[in-house]
């Protein structure tokens, strides 16, 4: 890792400038340049960049060694520490925890308490959990939510709750037989142990490491013919072990245990060959298993290692190799091997492959799984009236139509657009999404061997291919373009499969739509041909409750739902084709789709081989958007870096939480608990004592034992104290008036469950919440069962709430606040954001979720079953979850592109002469439903019960997905509000920029200006993501009424007294209330920083693109070619003299940097057996802020004092 002068990376050029290796300062390092050109004399190469000003670099030793000398400076080579994801930790902790035992070191401090990346700028980045059954999805709530209720506004009545009676607390026995009280265990979640151990100096690194192996890919080896046909050498895998285990057990039948996967990426340097990865997957396993025995003592016997590359069509790994003379052919990422061993060898393999010279980056492989007719109201007109919730169709008639969706009404309903999704597969039979011209019960014989060639992005003239996969591409299906089903995945939507009919719900919220045709009596299912076939799919559509976003939009579905086999027997896990940017995300690019949905991922808040997938995609390819949902884990409060799971946390795509859909003024909304906390009266003669807060609660209840809501009266509160001693492993000595019908806070650690429980019952408590004891959250909720039973030991309300949430009321305990925990029911509107929706900030700051759109209860198709044919059904479902969100924010957007593409742009009339069609880029739509989006400030988090502030914040992003918010539409939106937008803007070096002029502010309302650009993907080890930076300005001239004139910079509260430029998002906003009648506006878009110029391969040469939407109440034209109305209006001769001017292609640049240096020289080449060692094998290297480390060895990196 090379540091370089960051005073040169902010000033003018990061690629310009003086290439002698002087700097601005003295003792402050090489220039950026100097230090490229160094590199590329040396035969190095670039790999990535880590803010805020370093360089990761491969380099043969003698370069690293040439490059100090040269340059000054200083490197230190990137170690196994600095290649191991934190995700990792609780699978090498276990062996460090066994190791301190059996040494007698019991003060060794918790690995799984420190999960940080092993980057030079560490910063915390903390995995979570939630509850989860096995086999059911991550981003669905599969259990029907309750009604809503008329919300709570009497004063709630005091009580106690009733002591457990004593035939429940199963006697004090160990042995699991006696009275009939007790309670059999019967949750599908307390398998193997889990939840019984409450977390001593072991146990909790156990549960950890279970959560995480639970989550973990696992090699299915019951039968060879199980294994993933795209795994290559997986099957005689599977059969060599299963001959091993046969041998050792002397039965056909043995059954070797699982093998969980690990994901190796390895350099994308140009040394690393195909014969070189090859030579990985030949050597690699005797080597590693060698290694496994020495440090475990013991011959790995069946559980000898798989190393398998991901390959192309010519079956060889895809690999970074030289475009030309000079060049070193770098790209995001290197080869990868798929690493599979068995769980107690875990840890020993993932220190093996992090001292391997070649790896890059060692991951846990996790399971991917999937996480609207009133919808469409709320979005497309900006508000939802009691009226409309209560008929949300109307009577039919255009008026009717025109008041509920106003945009449909005026035309735009999605024709000519195409939407991609990848999901759990689509129930065809559904009159949402069938054709009556196809008989669907005959597409699966339809689904044709796939011999597309999918081009690497490594830009090395290497193709991936899918042999195996099937798809059926039909001429001209009224809803589908293509249905993609990779060889390992089920093909439709069946229930029963585990798939909860996800697949065709998202695909039905984009694009379904019901034809008057199949809702007409008598309709028999025939299949028609010809013009009445024609007639018939195009022919009027029946509007319904589960109506789609985008009705006459078609669909590109890939069908990732693994079959069980294929997933280790886990039903509904997902898992797209790979490279998920080279092939998946371009399945949908070739298809036509430039809008994608995606509603599955991982439960983990960190930045990974997806987030950085989608981001490279998306850098690639910027016309496309990518929607991806935030994750349902919104009840796991107050977790560190948020709970938004992957790959919602990439950059450039836009994560969608989840709001609610109801009428405020119906004054319903969910019951739950609310804690309630009072300051103690000062005076004792004081009647009543003062209110501090209220905070909605969602603890992780056992399943089988008593719920909080059931036993706590609705409206009524009972007291929340904390246990004394807090953990509850001994005797409580609580007074016994405040522990008597009381709900119990207890820590979690040091003890069982039961141990815990039974004190607490000791006491007179009535239930027990544990506040977990750790950052992540439990994989499931506490089982207080006795040791070696499956009987409870107490028919006591158990349950858990997360680490920072349960900190924070104990805080207050500490602190002499009394509080209580009550059974209500808050009052939801359109401007509250789901109590399970995922929120923010990142860890490293980033503002995620991007929006909110309605996501509870919504209605959609539903799918029933195996696709058969015949009359299709009508059959709809009412889910809830981000998952719902997302495919409504995606076909909404279908309609902005459709709004821009059609010639509504400017003025909302595309009969207008200055109607100025064109093809907007993902980032414009971006930039459009950001700008547009519905501030709810007022309305409720409720995953907290707390009033929103003004956007952004970690609950509502930017806001709620509004159409009238963003789009101008005569009749609906106010008279004056307007939309202008910048495209396509493109910078190729620090410092320069755009100037946007021709705006001018009416002061009748509030304008809303923002910048979005699609950023360079991050370092995987990086502590922030962000590579390229640009800023947003904007000047306000003086108003009519006097106003002085001001200078408001992106990202910066209004009126912020002392404003700084962002550094952390790629999404930058400048919002004015009331900005003075007569204010000029001048927008300037600056490129601060553009290290991705520094690095080596293709990605790296393409420009920094970049777009500008501004809405709201303003008069003129933004006056620039990157505006199609400014364009348009110079072709019928109407363009003003509003100043500003056009430039060139890439803005209104004022100010160019010098030319970039040449790229680097590719590393001197290797043969297949040379490349494995280390050393030939060119030198990661990392480098410590402004200092290496005492004892590091020697690398090569340039440091410079900020």
């Amino acid at each position: 890792m090379v540091q370089y002068a960051q005073q040169q990376h902010e000033g003018g050029s990061s690629g310009g400038g003086s290439s002698s290796g002087s700097s601005s300062g003295s003792g402050s390092g090489p220039t950026a340049a100097a230090l490229v050109a160094a590199l590329a004399a040396a035969g190095g190469s670039v790999l990535s960049y880590v803010p805020d000003s370093s360089l990761l670099v491969a380099a043969l030793p003698e370069a690293a060694e040439a490059v100090q000398r040269d340059t000054g400076a200083a490197m230190v080579a990137l170690g196994p520490e600095h290649r191991l994801a934190p995700e990792c930790a609780p699978l090498m902790a276990m062996t460090a925890a066994a190791a301190s035992a059996a040494a007698g070191d019991s003060g060794r401090t918790d690995p799984t308490l420190q999960q940080r990346r092993r980057r030079l700028q560490s910063a915390a980045v903390t995995g979570h959990t939630h509850e989860r059954q096995q086999g059911q999805p991550t981003h669905l709530l599969l259990q029907p939510e309750p009604e809503p209720e008329q919300c709570t506004t009497e004063p709630l009545q005091q009580v106690r709750l009733q002591p457990v009676r004593g035939g429940d607390t199963g006697g004090g026995s160990d042995s699991g037989g006696g009275n009939a009280g007790r309670r059999l265990v019967a949750a599908a979640g307390a398998d193997g142990g889990y939840g019984l151990d409450d977390g001593s100096a072991g146990s909790n690194l156990a549960m950890a490491r279970g959560a995480l192996l639970r989550r973990m890919r696992v090699l299915p080896l019951s039968d060879e013919r199980e294994v993933p046909v795209t795994l290559a050498g997986a099957a005689e895998h599977a059969a060599r072990r299963r001959r091993m285990a046969a041998e050792e057990a002397g039965a056909t039948a043995a059954v070797p245990p699982p093998q969980y996967e690990l994901l190796v990426q390895l350099l994308p340097v140009a040394a690393v060959t195909a014969d070189a990865v090859a030579a990985a997957e030949s050597d690699w396993p005797a080597a590693l298993a060698a290694a496994l025995e020495s440090a475990t003592g013991a011959p790995v016997g069946t559980c000898v290692p798989l190393v398998s590359a991901l390959r192309g069509r010519d079956g060889q790994a895809v690999v970074v190799t030289p475009q030309s003379e000079g060049n070193a052919g770098g790209a995001v990422s290197g080869a990868r091997l798929r690493v599979f061993v068995c769980e107690q060898h875990l840890a020993a393999a993932l220190a093996w492959l992090s001292g391997q010279p070649v790896v890059r980056w060692v991951s846990p492989r996790v399971a991917l799984a999937h996480r609207n007719a009133r919808a469409s109201i709320l979005t497309q007109s900006g508000s939802l009236t009691t009226a409309a919730y209560s008929d949300p169709v109307g009577d039919g008639s255009s008026s009717a139509e025109a008041a509920r969706r106003p945009y449909w009404a005026a035309g735009l309903n999605g024709t000519g657009e195409i939407l991609g999704s990848g999901d759990t597969g689509l129930d065809l039979d559904n009159c949402y999404l069938s054709d009556p011209r196809y008989d669907s019960g005959t597409v699966a014989g339809q689904l044709t061997p796939v011999t597309t060639l999918w081009p690497s992005s490594q830009g090395n003239g290497a193709v991936w291919g899918r042999p195996g996969d099937r798809a059926w591409r039909p001429p001209d299906h009224r809803k589908l373009v293509q249905y993609y089903l990779p060889v390992d995945c089920v093909y439709g939507d069946d229930p029963g499969q585990g798939t909860a009919g996800h697949g065709t719900h998202t695909g039905g919220t984009m694009v379904g739509a019901l034809l008057a045709l199949q809702a007409a009596p008598g309709y028999n299912g025939t299949v028609l041909t010809g013009a009445e076939g024609a007639a018939a799919a195009y022919g009027p559509l029946v509007l319904a409750a589960g109506s789609g976003a985008a009705p006459r939009a078609k669909l590109s579905f890939v069908d990732i739902s693994l079959k069980a086999a294929a997933a280790g027997g886990l039903q509904g896990a997902l898992e797209p084709p790979e490279p998920v940017d080279d092939v998946y995300l371009r399945l949908h690019w070739d298809a036509g789709a430039r809008i994608i949905s995606d509603s599955w991922g991982a439960v983990d808040n960190v930045y990974d081989e997806f987030s950085q997938a989608y981001d490279a995609f998306l850098w690639r390819y910027p016309d496309s958007i990518a929607f991806i949902a935030a994750g349902n884990n919104g009840s796991d409060a107050l977790t560190p870096g948020g709970s938004v799971g992957s790959p919602a946390t990439a950059k450039n795509p836009v994560a969608v939480g989840a709001s609610w859909r109801l009428p405020a003024e119906l004054g319903i909304g969910p019951r739950l608990l609310q804690v309630r906390g009072r300051n103690p009266a000062a005076n004792p003669n004081a009647s009543v004592s003062t209110e501090l807060f209220r905070l909605a609660v969602y603890p992780l209840e056992n399943p089988d034992l008593p719920k909080l809501l059931k036993i706590i009266p609705a409206d009524a509160e009972v007291p929340l104290v904390v246990a004394d001693p807090p953990d509850a492993c001994t005797k409580l000595v609580n007074p016994a008036a405040e522990t008597r019908g009381a709900v119990v806070l207890a820590v979690r650690g040091q003890c069982w469950f039961y141990q815990k429980v039974l004190n607490v019952l000791a006491a007179g408590g009535g239930a027990v919440i544990f506040v977990n004891n750790v950052p992540p959250m439990m994989d499931g909720p506490p089982y207080p069962v006795y040791p070696n039973s499956n009987y409870y030991a107490a028919n006591l309300a158990t349950s858990v709430i997360s680490q920072g949430l349960g900190q924070w009321l104990l805080g207050n305990a500490s602190a002499g606040v009394k509080m209580t925990l009550a059974n209500v029911v808050e009052a939801a509107g359109p401007d509250t954001v789901a109590y399970f929706s995922s929120y923010g900030p990142l860890a490293d700051g980033r503002i995620k979720p991007d929006v909110v759109a309605p996501g509870a209860y919504i209605t959609s198709a539903g799918a029933r079953g195996g696709i058969i044919g015949g009359v299709c059904s009508p059959a709809q479902a009412n889910l809830s979850g981000t998952s719902m969100a997302t495919p409504h924010a995606a076909g909404h957007t279908a309609l902005m592109r459709q709004y821009l593409r059609t010639g509504f742009y400017p003025t909302g009339s595309p009969g207008d002469a200055a109607a100025a069609p064109f093809t907007p880029s993902g980032m414009l739509l971006k930039a459009v439903v950001i700008a547009g989006a519905k501030s709810l400030m007022g309305g409720l988090a409720m995953a907290l019960g707390i009033p929103m502030g003004p956007p952004p914040d970690a609950y509502q992003g930017w806001g709620r997905l509004s159409l009238a918010g963003s789009l101008p539409l005569p009749g609906l939106t106010p008279a004056g509000f307007a939309l202008q937008v910048a495209d396509r803007g493109q910078f190729t070096a620090s410092g320069q920029q755009a100037v946007l002029t021709g705006l001018t502010a009416t002061g009748k309302g509030p304008i809303s200006i923002v910048l979005t650009w699609y950023d360079y993907p991050a370092d995987v080890n990086a502590a922030s993501q962000l590579v390229n930076d640009l800023d947003l300005t904007v000047d306000l001239g003086g108003g009519r009424d006097g106003s002085p004139p001001q200078s408001l910079m992106g990202n910066n509260p209004e009126g912020a007294l002392l404003p700084s430029p962002d550094r952390t998002n790629n999404v930058e906003r400048v919002y004015l209330t009331y900005p003075p009648p007569g204010a000029t506006l001048t927008i300037t878009v600056r490129a601060h920083a553009l290290p991705s110029r520094l690095l080596s391969g293709p990605d790296a040469l393409l420009p920094q693109r970049w777009a500008v939407a501004a809405v709201g109440y303003f008069t003129g034209t933004l006056a620039t070619e990157l505006n199609p109305a400014y364009v348009r209006q110079g072709q019928i001769g109407t363009r003003g003299t509003t100043g500003g001017g056009g430039g060139a292609a890439g803005g209104d640049v004022v100010q160019q940097a010098a030319p970039l240096p040449p790229s680097p020289a590719p590393p001197f080449p290797t043969t297949a057996a040379s490349a494995i060692a280390s050393s030939t094998i060119p030198l990661a290297v990392a480098v410590q802020e402004n200092a290496v480390p005492a004892g590091a060895p020697f690398a090569a990196a340039a440091t410079t004092p900020q």
